[in-house]
């Protein structure tokens, strides 16, 4: 009688195997690497995953605020130097959530090194497949924050207005990282797939609105951002047509709510698209 393994036990043995013993053949390999070309996915976004060997740090207390050191630390120049210290850090911390949290922070201050941030994010999975289900968990939160954003006018109170503004700004950010977790597969793309609808159905809610103006422009500008990169892997998605239907209303639409710049950015989509 054959064993059926369900969709969470094959990806938990799936984590649990040993990269360093257990491959593909070389036959598979080709297999990949020719669908690979067939889409037009580019070697450079999806490299495979670092042998690491993590170095045991034991920090019992003030660990997190270390680890919120290391990231801000992060460059190109840095990252081979402190990439061990960080997963070493990051693997001996019991409070999963807390971690991820930390590196939101990060991103929501500076998306400039998003793709190094996901790349660590990535091996920290590599070795406690727990941490998928987390930044799935937390971007859900995240996404629900970004939609409950209310404009506050400049003139009424302007510093609950500079607020406003860095909460949009940190969209922007958020962004970048969500599109860098996709490409290195620490996040799925019915996850990126949710989130341009999101963006879209908030868009379409506020399009007759001009106090939204902002935040529409920051929101097709996203949406133009996450298409652009995951394209054309995100037509493989379920939510696809519902986000051609979302794209070609926002095109049609017209209200207070829609700039020259956003009909500029839809029309950028389209070419993505067609």
């Amino acid at each position: 009688m054959s064993i059926v393994l369900s969709y969470d036990n094959f990806i938990t043995a799936s984590y649990s195997l040993d990269r360093g013993d257990v491959k593909l053949p070389d036959e598979t390999l080709d297999k990949f690497n020719n669908i690979k070309k067939k889409l037009g996915v580019k070697d450079s976004k999806f490299e495979r995953a670092e042998q690491l060997v993590v170095t045991q740090i034991t920090k019992p207390v003030g660990s997190l605020s270390e680890l919120f050191k290391l990231l801000n630390k992060v460059t190109d120049k840095t990252y081979e130097k402190l990439k061990n210290d960080i997963v070493g850090l990051i693997l001996n911390t019991d409070d999963a959530s807390e971690v991820c949290e930390s590196f939101f922070k990060i991103i929501n201050a500076n998306s400039f090194y998003c793709r190094l941030y996901a790349k660590l994010y990535y091996i920290v999975i590599e070795n406690k497949a727990n941490y998928k289900d987390i930044l799935r968990i937390k971007t859900n939160e995240y996404i629900k924050k970004f939609d409950n954003i209310e404009f506050v006018s400049s003139t009424e109170d302007y510093d609950a207005y500079c607020l406003y503004v860095k909460q949009i700004d940190t969209i922007k950010n958020f962004t970048s990282f969500l599109v860098q977790c996709a490409i290195q597969g620490a996040l799925d793309l019915s996850h990126i797939s949710i989130l341009i609808q999101t963006f879209q159905e908030t868009v379409l809610g506020n399009i007759y609105t001009f106090e939204e103006t902002y935040k529409n422009e920051v929101y097709v500008s996203n949406i133009h951002t996450l298409i652009k990169e995951i394209y054309p892997l995100i037509k493989t998605d379920l939510g696809w047509k519902s986000i051609i239907s979302n794209h070609k209303k926002m095109i049609n639409l017209q209200g207070e709510g829609k700039t020259k710049k956003m009909a500029f950015n839809l029309m950028d989509i389209s070419d993505l698209i067609k």
